[in-house]
């Protein structure tokens, strides 16, 4: 009942009743963003216009600029990491990428050699995301991408909250 940025002042319920406002309120709600954000925010995930979503990121000091920070988030703690490995042990090639929050790299090596093993020693850590690199390009879709830059921008948002991203490529030799 409470008006929303995110519908211009109008409340949920008055909200739903307009198109653009109902497929705002799906969005924000199906992404776990929490309950208001700058409308041009969520109106950039929908567009399927990347260049307008590539905009709002560097106009608005990153996509989730807006996004609002939620009381007691421990946002000057936890960062987003990301790492990517490539390996091979004579029987195998494994190409990994990973993403969470963590307070430091150390805590992603330990989650990787937990995962991985020995195959994780040569993981590049960084903290942040950088979809530009070429493995990270290669395994890792537009939507999550666009999902990693709002969460290396607001690591305290709902859309973070216990963030374990793995995806792996496996080749037998």
């Amino acid at each position: 009942m409470a008006p929303r940025i995110l519908f211009n002042g109008a409340t949920a319920i008055e909200a739903c009743l307009h198109r653009d406002d109902c497929l705002r309120g799906v969005l924000i709600h199906g992404l776990s963003l929490g309950l208001d954000a700058d409308p041009g925010l969520i109106d950039a995930l929908a567009s399927d216009d990347d260049d307008e979503v590539i905009e709002r990121e560097a106009g608005a000091g990153g996509l989730g600029a807006n996004v609002l920070s939620f009381p007691g988030a421990r946002e000057d703690e936890l960062r987003l990491f990301t790492a990517t490995v490539v390996a091979n042990d004579g029987d195998e090639t494994i190409q990994a990428f990973h993403a969470s929050l963590a307070t430091d790299e150390s805590e992603i090596a330990e989650r990787l050699h937990c995962r991985m093993g020995g195959a994780s020693a040569g993981a590049r850590i960084v903290e942040g995301f950088d979809p530009s690199d070429p493995l990270v390009a290669a395994l890792v879709s537009d939507v999550i991408s666009d999902t990693l830059l709002i969460i290396a921008s607001q690591p305290a948002s709902p859309i973070a909250a216990g963030l374990d991203l793995n995806i792996e490529q496996r080749f037998l030799s």
